[in-house]
């Protein structure tokens, strides 16, 4: 250290450390004193340590500082202090001299080298501990933004999600949506079909047909459930016409209960019906 200047960077560090030996800390104090240049950079120096508390990456000091810090520590283990009997007035006890850990030292006085302090040593901790806990608050805090990240992005898709099935219901169920069945392309008409249930226990039905010619005045469609042997006869289940398109629909809640239906089939007969069925049976499903 060149204290008729300035304190060199390295001494500065560890000033700031509070590792320098006594006698050069003291003579870096009396320099700072009076000095405005050094004081400045050490004022820098130790507000860097204080923000190595808010930061993940502990700044390592210069090579040199940390050379020289490792030699006084090795020299330091090698020097043990040896007390020294002086005899002292005639019929006393022998007085020992104060060791180096004992001694108070003064300005003037102070060795070139000494034991590493209590003091010297809290810096250290301080700085340790300030710097392992910016690295575990750090790594807490990488930890929550990338589950944030995860969550944030989970939620868009989910959202994304929900939006698209909100689209296809409103396609769907909205009355102004137009409805289109798609079938093979041919030139020849699509044939009549009908589709029935019948419950026995209630003697309701239900009977949808499609693809229905239109008939002439004075004519309707007739459904009929066949039961089952030889002699049963066919039991009127309702009359009906289609719609422009061809469509029919028929719900009935009257019919006998408990009929073993065999088949169903449907004719053309007068307006009004027929008490039996009327040659030829246009559809026929058992």
């Amino acid at each position: 250290m060149n204290t008729s200047n300035h304190i060199t960077q390295d001494d500065q560090l560890l000033f700031a450390l509070q590792l320098l030996p006594e006698a050069e800390m003291i003579a870096a104090h009396d320099h700072l004193l009076t000095c405005e240049d050094c004081r400045r950079q050490v004022a820098w120096i130790q507000g860097d340590l204080a923000s190595y508390a808010l930061t993940a990456e502990a700044q390592a000091p210069p090579e040199a500082a940390r050379e020289r810090l490792m030699r006084a520590i090795a020299k330091e283990k090698r020097m043990a202090p040896k007390p020294v009997a002086v005899a002292a007035a005639a019929g006393s006890a022998p007085v020992k001299t104060p060791t180096r850990s004992e001694k108070v030292f003064s300005i003037e006085d102070a060795p070139v080298k000494h034991k590493m302090g209590v003091a010297g040593w809290a810096g250290w901790a301080v700085a340790a501990a300030a710097i392992g806990a910016a690295g575990l608050q750090y790594q807490q805090t990488q930890g929550f933004q990338h589950e944030l990240a995860e969550s944030r992005a989970e939620l868009t898709q989910v959202s994304a999600e929900a939006s698209k099935a909100s689209l296809v219901l409103e396609t769907l169920t909205d009355s102004r949506a137009k409805q289109i069945a798609l079938t093979l392309p041919s030139t020849t008409p699509a044939l009549p079909e009908g589709h029935a249930s019948y419950l026995g226990s209630k003697g309701s039905l239900v009977f949808v047909a499609n693809h229905l010619t239109q008939l002439e005045p004075g004519k309707t469609y007739e459904l009929w459930l066949i039961p089952s042997g030889k002699d049963a006869k066919p039991i009127p289940a309702g009359t009906f016409n289609p719609d422009s398109q061809g469509r029919a629909m028929k719900m009935l809640a009257s019919l006998p209960k408990n009929v073993d239906v065999a088949a169903m089939g449907v004719t053309v007969e007068p307006d009004g019906g027929s008490p039996a069925p009327t040659s030829p049976i246009l559809l026929l499903g058992d």
